[in-house]
């Protein structure tokens, strides 16, 4: 059972959310499971089965003080219970296969995956299969990338990876294209063969992964992911030089 089995249909199962405190109800839950389980076996097999899986979710909604706000909270329990029907082979007991998580170096990342796991039972606690993505650094990053015309971008209504392309050099942008990709080869590196991780990151490092295995031409339904938006990665030692390709956009829950 994948993500993007599930993402096909969600539009029409989000009125089956419950009406008080962002719960998906146990007969959406079934009828997710329901729905998708006849089609696992086929599309496992377009995943190729063994792969190795990312799924990079940007975090949640932030408040004035850069933490997670409390419509935030809500939205991140909502994709948990959504992508706990998708990822692994069953669910039982609302567990969800995971072997890996990574959050990013800022802390409403931690809130996310905390918000996200709050209705889901992983297979481990949390912070044994936890670590930080590789290869970012600290804050430090975020603050070259966010600069006055940056901003000036995002508040015209561009995407955060629109504004980096049009705020910064198409050096720069390379430079940060090749360090978002490579935490993304290194976190898939950490799995084995069919193991399955979820990160917690920012935009628009997750953009700039993929433009980078893109080669610098990045669909349009990638260059913009809203808060507990994201893609999914994975890694196909058939594909020989290029094993890393984008396989999904993750879309955000209703709110």
């Amino acid at each position: 059972m994948t993500v993007s089995a599930l993402l096909q249909y969600l539009d029409s199962f989000f009125l089956l959310f419950g009406k008080e405190e962002g719960y998906l109800s146990a007969e959406a839950l079934a009828q997710v499971e329901g729905e998708f389980f006849q089609n696992r076996q086929r599309k496992e097999h377009a995943l190729g089965g063994h792969m190795k899986t990312l799924c990079y979710l940007r975090h949640s909604i932030k408040d004035a003080n850069n933490n997670i706000s409390p419509e935030g909270i809500e939205l991140a329990k909502k994709q948990g219970q959504i992508l706990v029907a998708t990822m692994g082979n069953q669910r039982q007991d609302n567990q969800i296969r995971v072997d890996r998580i990574f959050v990013g170096p800022l802390v409403r990342t931690v809130q996310t995956r905390d918000a996200f796991f709050f209705h889901v039972v992983p297979t481990l606690m949390l912070d044994e299969i936890t670590a930080e993505i590789p290869n970012i650094g600290t804050d430090g990053l975020f603050k070259e990338i966010v600069s006055d015309e940056f901003k000036d971008a995002v508040k015209s209504g561009k995407s955060n990876f629109e504004a980096t392309l049009g705020a910064h050099s198409p050096g720069q942008v390379l430079v940060w294209s090749r360090i978002a990709y490579h935490a993304v080869d290194e976190m898939i590196a950490s799995l084995e063969e069919g193991q399955k991780a979820i990160a917690f990151g920012h935009s628009p490092m997750i953009e700039l992964a993929a433009y980078y295995i893109h080669s610098g031409r990045l669909p349009a339904e990638y260059r913009r992911l809203a808060e507990m938006e994201g893609l999914v990665f994975v890694h196909d030692q058939n594909r020989g030089t290029a094993p890393i390709r984008v396989h999904d956009r993750v879309a955000a829950p209703a709110r």
